[in-house]
């Protein structure tokens, strides 16, 4: 996020435990690293010029982001925005939780992944699979983190009984070099097997219908879409 050359501080955002959720930190000019945001989840900061002062935004899948001011030793200056109206909406309408899995390939790479369940789910019923993809380098949408309007179409879509599930493929973000630079110079060919696997483990769930399964994705995960053949 920036340098603080006056009091030779740096500070940055991290996935330092897991690929799926961020934290805040501050280092001091000897490598002495502290952890500024206290919520598991998803944690930005919006510094101001002198380091003084930062807005904390934390979010996570299940929560919509809050936003507050701290200043440079850690304390709470002021409440920005608590969303709580996003919550009320959310035990309004019964929203589903969304839930965190990793898939393991046939080639033994284990994949981030989440999925929402119907509200009414019954382990004894086979249900259909919506797969949402986008999978470009770097990037993520398995993390711990609001998903924004896309949340509430989710939502929607498993009230409406489907299971809506999500897979970052090789090549995403967070998890090392070797895995996000797998696909240098062949775009498209680890991304492809990925999703194919995901989509057979997800449809050999005892509650899925194999038969039922559809996958939307946009941008660079309609560049993967068109070899993807879900069987």
């Amino acid at each position: 996020y920036g340098v603080d050359e006056e009091n030779k501080m740096a500070y940055f955002q991290a996935a330092k435990e897991t690929a799926i959720r961020k934290h805040v930190y501050s280092v001091d000019w000897k490598g002495k690293q502290k952890q500024l945001s206290k919520k598991e989840g998803t944690n930005s900061a919006n510094f101001s010029n002198t380091f003084d002062y930062y807005v904390l935004n934390h979010s996570t899948a299940n929560t919509p982001p809050t936003y507050a001011i701290y200043d440079r030793k850690g304390k709470l200056v002021r409440e920005l925005a608590d969303n709580q109206r996003v919550a009320d909406l959310q035990k309004e309408h019964g929203t589903s939780p969304v839930e965190f899995m990793e898939i393991t390939t046939s080639e033994n790479v284990k994949l981030n992944a989440w999925m929402i369940k119907p509200a009414d789910f019954k382990e004894n019923r086979q249900y259909p699979v919506f797969m949402y993809l986008y999978g470009g380098p770097g990037s993520q949408q398995v993390t711990d983190a609001w998903k924004g309007q896309n949340y509430w179409w989710f939502q929607m879509l498993a009230q409406k009984g489907f299971i809506v599930a999500c897979v970052d493929n090789r090549g995403t973000g967070a998890r090392g070099e070797e895995f996000k630079k797998v696909t240098y110079q062949q775009l498209g060919h680890y991304e492809t097997i990925d999703q194919i696997e995901a989509a057979k483990y997800l449809g050999n769930l005892p509650y899925t219908d194999k038969n039922r399964i559809g996958i939307f994705g946009w941008s660079y995960g309609i560049y993967v879409l068109r070899v993807v053949v879900l069987v």
